[in-house]
């Protein structure tokens, strides 16, 4: 019976790995991780391409519509672009004269084009 069981732990009844086992690992391990380190690079590639890449939210396309206070008085009328979405309806947006601000997003509205840009 002891013979059949060196390799268990009695407390967890798990195999214990051995010397050999460990090698074996480490020898796959280092076989595949080249391989692995090269499709990571190439989908976080990607990921960052599509994330550099040209959107519809890259030029101009809504104006600040809210006027109830001094500041938003200040900024309403004015052309702007949505860096960033966040939490609770706001978002980053930049203006044209490069100012950036985080604002409503309800205060935010769609500018219509007649013609495509």
């Amino acid at each position: 019976m002891k013979g059949l069981m060196k390799n268990l732990n009695p407390h967890f009844h798990k195999a214990i790995p051995t010397e050999e086992d460990c090698r074996r690992i480490k020898a796959q391990e280092a076989h595949y991780r080249p391989i692995l380190e090269k499709i990571f690079a190439e989908h976080f590639l990607k990921l960052v391409k599509s994330i550099i890449k040209e959107n519809k939210n890259t030029r101009v396309q809504y104006t600040y519509r809210w006027k109830n206070n001094p500041k938003r008085l200040e900024l309403y009328g004015k052309p702007c672009r949505i860096l960033a979405r966040g939490r609770m309806n706001s978002a980053l947006v930049e203006f044209a004269a490069g100012n950036k601000e985080v604002v409503s997003r309800n205060a935010l509205r769609r500018i219509k084009w007649t013609q495509k840009l």
